[in-house]
């Protein structure tokens, strides 16, 4: 069986085809995607004239609760990134 979306999942949810209890089970299962992590999408920023889409990833750690490490490295990132870049129009 292939692994849904998160989206696929509440699709089948809100039709009814599934209930909450087998949407949970399928989702620590592993059969339901988590769905992002980071929320919405950020606007695009400019650097220099161009648009650019700086990200931050922590390779390896799909599936791992973010530390406070982890997210304290993230805010980091985020006041450099929003320092050096504006919001494109």
């Amino acid at each position: 069986m292939a692994k849904l979306s998160n989206k696929e999942g509440r699709e089948l949810l809100e039709a009814g085809i599934i209930d909450q209890e087998t949407f949970d089970k399928m989702l620590e299962a592993g059969k339901i995607g988590a769905g992002r992590q980071g929320g919405a999408r950020k606007p695009k920023r400019v650097f220099e004239g161009t648009n650019v889409s700086p990200q931050l990833y922590f390779k390896g750690a799909k599936n791992v609760e973010p530390t406070e490490a982890m997210e304290a490295c993230r805010k980091e990132i985020t006041s450099i990134i929003e320092k050096y870049t504006v919001l494109a129009d």
